[in-house]
């Protein structure tokens, strides 16, 4: 079995869209989709795939899902195919294109080590993944891995189908997407072959990674499937992780429910392991805090009562006292946050903190008194997210967002189809 093979994707046909714009029928991932977002992508066309990737119920997506296609609105591809994907965003004026490529990627055996997962999430939500996935025997997201292409060899490939028509675009939130099929039989197996012998980090849909392992476990037990059964694989976005346009953005903190909060007492507290200063601004609180990960500071701020403090760990080996894992994680801004800071000296429990994406929608929290104090972080580097991984650890809870993200509805993964 290849590491990674193509497969028959599930698209929607030009029919039903009167075109190859997909602008109106894809959807953010559902872990991203507020239920007020959910009503307005629902609004935006009937097919919109919100209704399978965050359904009303799971039988109401396995219907939806018949009846598409049934009726034609999604057709399988000719041939099993790989797919490249595109998005492209702007940053002052800048264009930044990320490409990757969508795949089926063998999930693991017990002695198979070419996965390392990065996230720790969660996983509350695993079981609704589990009970869509056996209603509709479909994948609707793909899982996103990265993998080291050094000698660029996988990207002159992609750089060289891009050149040619895409298949379908869709543009959202100022970004645009664009997706080409690759059904021709040599460079399906010149991309299989460059990736046979990888390794893979997980960076987001680990929810899907980890759904799917067990969906596959479970059909092994109660049908013995075959290795070409399409549960063997996942559908999965391979990204360079050097690619210019991949980005990871940090996940700030609140945290509530603290009694009798005082915000001079923890700063006290804080004061035996870190430098702290303050900062008129978040915007020079985070400019502080760029030029310290510059320097490797392990750091992060906090806002409490109006104010803006800059936390600076004095020294290092006060974490290996408190945490076992390696250097690598010790290392880390949100591992001292939580390990040191949360933990150590304030006694919070996790049930205590809250993620938010903004750094300014946290402070906002607390100026309304939905949080005692917000917590901002620096956005934590790719390579220090595998270094820790290559360590067989897990990262700490939601330690980074990777951007920009893709959208469902380019592809789908039925498992019904044999690889």
């Amino acid at each position: 079995m290849n590491v990674v093979a193509p497969f028959w994707g599930l698209c929607y046909a030009n029919k039903s869209t009167k075109s190859n714009n997909l602008s109106r029928l894809v959807c953010p991932p559902y872990n991203m989709i507020s239920a007020e977002q959910k009503e307005q992508l629902k609004s935006r066309h009937e097919f919109n795939a919100v209704n399978l990737e965050f359904p009303s119920s799971y039988d109401d997506a396995k219907q939806k899902l018949e009846e598409w296609i049934e009726g034609e609105v999604l057709t399988f591809s000719n041939s099993p195919s790989l797919y490249i994907y595109e998005i492209s965003y702007k940053i002052n004026d800048q264009t930044y294109q990320m490409h990757g490529i969508i795949g089926g990627l063998k999930l693991p055996g017990p002695k198979e080590d070419y996965i390392l997962n990065s996230k720790n999430d969660f996983q509350a939500n695993q079981t609704a993944s589990m009970k869509l996935l056996e209603a509709t025997k479909c994948q609707f997201s793909p899982v996103c891995v990265l993998y080291e292409d050094n000698e660029r060899k996988i990207f002159d490939l992609i750089f060289e189908i891009t050149s040619s028509t895409y298949l379908a675009k869709a543009k959202q939130e100022g970004r645009t997407h664009k997706i080409w099929e690759v059904s021709d039989e040599s460079k399906i197996s010149e991309i299989v072959e460059l990736f046979s012998k990888k390794t893979f980090y997980i960076s987001g849909g680990d929810q899907i990674f980890r759904t799917a392992c067990s969906y596959k476990e479970k059909l092994k037990l109660e049908e013995n499937i075959s290795d070409e059964h399409p549960a063997n694989y996942v559908m999965t976005l391979f990204i360079e992780k050097d690619d210019p346009a991949l980005a990871v953005l940090p996940i700030h903190r609140i945290v509530s429910n603290i009694d009798m909060f005082d915000s001079d007492d923890i700063l006290q507290r804080a004061s035996k392991y870190f430098e702290i200063s303050t900062c008129k601004t978040l915007k020079s609180a985070r400019k502080t805090m760029f030029g310290l990960k510059r320097e490797d500071k392990t750091a992060f701020g906090i806002y409490a009562d109006g104010i803006y403090s800059v936390l600076v760990l004095k020294d290092l080996d006060i974490m290996e006292k408190i945490c076992k894992q390696s250097e690598a994680y010790r290392k880390l801004d949100v591992a001292v946050l939580h390990k040191l800071f949360l933990e150590k000296i304030l006694n919070v429990a996790s049930d205590q903190v809250g993620y938010v994406q903004s750094a300014s929608e946290a402070c906002e929290a607390v100026d309304c008194g939905d949080a005692c104090f917000a917590v901002f972080l620096s956005a934590t580097r790719i390579n220090e997210i595998i270094d820790v991984v290559k360590n067989g650890e897990d990262m700490p809870q939601k330690s980074a967002l990777f951007f920009p993200e893709p959208m469902s509805g380019f592809v789908f993964y039925s498992l019904d189809h044999k690889i």
